[in-house]
Parts: C-alpha cells; structure tokens; sequence
C-alpha cells in the first residue's frame, strides 16, 4: 500500500517522491502524444517503440484505441 509506505519516508523524500511521481506521469503523457502522432504518419511500430520506450503490445493498444 502506497500509504503506508509513505508514512517511514522523512518530508525530504517524501517531496523528491511526489515530484518525481509527476515527472513521470508527464514523461508518460509526452510519450501517448509522440505515439499517436507518429502512427498517424504510418511510422514504423518498432520505430515508435525505439523512440518511445513504449512495448509494441502498447503501441498497439494505442493504435487500436484511435
């Protein structure tokens, strides 16, 4: 459980978590918005998930979802 885990972080860690936590999501974000486009352009799958870091099983799932 997320909570309890947070309860043994001290403030400082707790903060560098928290940030890191919406670094990611916006990183994750950045790369649904880069994947979509590029598979508007017909870019090869295994291209986009070089680029993406994103599994070709997710790329599809995207792909599918447009």
């Amino acid at each position: 459980n997320d909570e309890e885990f947070v309860k043994f972080l001290d403030d400082e860690t707790e903060d560098r978590l928290f940030i890191n936590t919406f670094i990611e999501m916006g990183i994750e974000q950045n790369n649904l918005e880069i994947t979509k486009k590029m598979l508007a352009k017909n870019t090869d799958i295994n291209f986009i998930s070089e680029i993406t870091g994103l599994s070709i099983e997710e790329i599809n799932k995207i792909n599918d979802e447009l």
